[in-house]
């Protein structure tokens, strides 16, 4: 799992800046101001009997979950962000919470708001039904497997929102300032972030 995520990882280098990959997205939680779920928008289309997922450009997945809890930010499986996890759903989705609150605590926006309202408000009931209104065992099955992003008053949360790039180019910086090499990583062109500022972090 680790050796694939990385080689998918040197694939997107061209299009995605440091801290950021494509990643292919299922469906997307379609939420208020208020964090509650209004609906699941399906993402994929059918192309030449094929079904195509929805690309995005996101923060990068965590490597090595296979061994242990991490939550991914702004985009994740159902275990993460509905649960859907007979054993561990509750632990996945307080993680995923809990990174969104850490890379959001100093983020002050309608966007920022409505997902760590989502995250506040615990899992939303009934969400299968908006995914398979006739068999939630099939929704459960499909969300554990199928990625997720949000969206907030019809627009992505990923790297046209302002606020987003920043917080999450701010919290990727912390975890690699210690490296020689991160001297030299262009961070995402939407950030504030600067060169000059990674210095006076060292």
């Amino acid at each position: 799992m680790i050796i694939s995520a990385l080689v998918q990882r040197y694939k997107d280098k061209p299009s995605a800046p440091v801290g950021w990959q494509v990643r292919e997205v299922s469906y997307a939680l379609d939420i208020d101001e208020e964090g509650n779920l209004l609906g699941i928008v399906a993402l994929e289309t059918a192309e030449d009997k094929k079904t195509k997922k929805r690309k995005l450009t996101l923060p990068l997945e965590p490597l090595g979950r296979t061994s242990g809890i991490k939550g991914a930010f702004l985009c994740d499986n159902g275990g993460y962000f509905l649960a859907v996890d007979p054993k561990r759903g509750d632990e996945k989705f307080k993680a995923a919470g809990d990174l969104h609150r850490e890379v959001l605590c100093d983020a002050d926006t309608l966007v920022a708001k409505a997902i760590l309202a989502y995250f506040d408000k615990g899992v939303p009931t009934n969400w299968e039904h908006f995914i398979d209104g006739e068999d939630t065992a099939k929704a459960r099955e499909i969300a554990a497997k199928a990625k997720f992003v949000f969206q907030v008053n019809g627009r992505f949360a990923d790297t046209k929102n302002q606020t987003l790039c920043d917080a999450w180019n701010a919290y990727y910086l912390k975890s690699i300032i210690k490296q020689p090499q991160s001297n030299f990583l262009p961070f995402c062109k939407c950030s504030t972030i600067t060169q000059a500022q990674m210095h006076r972090t060292q």
